[in-house]
């Protein structure tokens, strides 16, 4: 999975980005991450999950600099730094949080569930991503 990551960031981003910009490669993502959770979900067997989770890893190689990228375009020079504390303190909750409400729902509703309740929040951010404007604050 590191070298999935590994392999996006150093030789995909520069070439990709640009071409397309960040705000269609994080759609591209999300939903990418979106169809990688139902294909876990739905894997006839254990070895599939291997390749999906290569995949899943580089769309997030993509995924994370590209939205890091639009969020600080959105706010002041000055404002960079609070905006990287409040992720990074964003990104520690959820890494409490989102195991916790796996666990939650594997327990409660069905082992499978985490995955395609997943699916459904990356596709949710997805469209509030193509609904968002991108005009860079002044």
């Amino acid at each position: 999975m590191g070298i999935a990551i590994a392999v996006v960031q150093a030789l995909l981003i520069q070439p990709l980005v640009p071409r397309y910009g960040e705000k269609v490669i994080a759609i591209v993502c999300l939903l990418g991450q979106a169809l990688c959770a139902l294909g876990i979900f739905f894997a006839p067997t254990l070895w599939l999950i291997y390749p999906i989770t290569v995949v899943t890893s580089g769309l997030s190689g993509f995924m994370f600099p590209t939205l890091n990228a639009l969020n600080a375009n959105r706010v002041l020079s000055h404002e960079q730094g609070v905006l990287m504390g409040v992720t990074t303190a964003l990104s520690g909750l959820m890494s409490i949080l989102g195991p916790l409400w796996a666990g939650a729902v594997y327990d409660l509703v069905m082992p499978g569930a985490p995955y395609w309740m997943g699916a459904v929040v990356f596709v949710l951010a997805g469209l509030m991503l193509t609904r968002h404007s991108l005009r860079a604050t002044q």
